[in-house]
């Protein structure tokens, strides 16, 4: 459930990818909570791994609206993003990490619910497909 007053909006590929190149040439500084520098560094070193705008923007997007179809928190998304980010590090490897955060967190209910959310979050591409 989301935890904030504010509920992430729905993004489309241009505002993703506008909203990371927004956040990697400017580098934000949210002394408060941090929340800004924290998109800022995932949002680059994802653009920097995959090595394409397009899919790091269809990441992000993917991310967000899930996170607003599902009313998660900004806090969930910043989660996401981390966990989005070391999946592409582990180039083809996304199904091995599931399964390891799964396993880590000892088949709990939340960590299943987690498991889940995330084989979810790119059906929009295709059968077995994934966008990196």
């Amino acid at each position: 459930m989301n935890n904030s007053n504010h509920n992430p909006k729905l993004i489309n590929q241009k505002e993703a990818k506008r909203l990371i190149e927004q956040l990697a040439f400017e580098k934000p500084v949210d002394s408060e909570h941090r929340c800004f520098t924290r998109y800022a560094f995932i949002l680059s070193r994802l653009w920097i791994k995959v090595g394409d705008l397009d899919l790091a923007a269809s990441i992000f997007m993917a991310v967000v609206n899930q996170a607003n179809k599902l009313d998660k928190s900004f806090d969930w998304i910043n989660n996401e993003l981390g966990f989005e980010l070391v999946a592409a590090e582990q180039k083809g490897r996304r199904g091995a990490l599931l399964q390891q955060r799964l396993w880590e967190d000892a088949g709990s209910d939340e960590a299943l619910d987690l498991f889940n959310e995330r084989l979810e979050r790119f059906n929009n591409f295709g059968p077995n497909s994934l966008p990196f």
